[in-house]
């Protein structure tokens, strides 16, 4: 049996990239530990600090734990650096939870309790569209989500 392989023989394909989470290098420790020597912990202006995590990425270096001790022994805070470097402490915020609004929804209920178990034609509709516009309502966005 034979298989067809492509590519010139002698040839590897390159390593793959470590994970993300991959500890660094100590060449990349050590790397680090020279460009921190080039800040001022304690006067760090926020185009420096933008500069100075913008120089860790491109060293390869993720964050982690061996990025925030080598930090704190250089006195630098990684929080604050990455605040102010313009980043967020812990990733972008996560999204608003869902409000209910209850006045719409008991409002809602008695336009449609008024119309019992009929079937709501498209001017009740318009009419329950009007009367939660005058209540206050914005119906051009959904008064509920029921996708939970």
């Amino acid at each position: 049996m034979t298989h067809a392989i492509s590519g010139s023989a002698g040839q590897r394909p390159p390593p793959p990239p470590p994970p993300a989470h991959a500890k660094p290098s100590e060449e990349q420790l050590t790397a680090l530990k020279e460009l921190l020597e080039e800040y001022d912990a304690q006067s760090l202006t926020d185009d420096e600090a933008a500069a100075l995590v913008s120089d860790i990425k491109e060293l390869g270096i993720h964050p982690g734990k061996e990025l925030g001790e080598v930090l704190t022994e250089a006195g630098f805070d990684p929080q604050e650096l990455r605040e102010q470097a313009g980043g967020s402490p812990s990733g972008p915020p996560p999204p608003p939870p869902p409000s209910v609004n209850s006045d719409a929804i008991a409002l809602l209920t008695q336009l449609l309790e008024e119309h019992g178990q009929e079937d709501v034609s498209s001017d009740d509709i318009e009419s329950i569209i009007t009367k939660l516009t005058e209540a206050g309502f914005d119906t051009s966005k959904p008064l509920l989500d029921i996708q939970a």
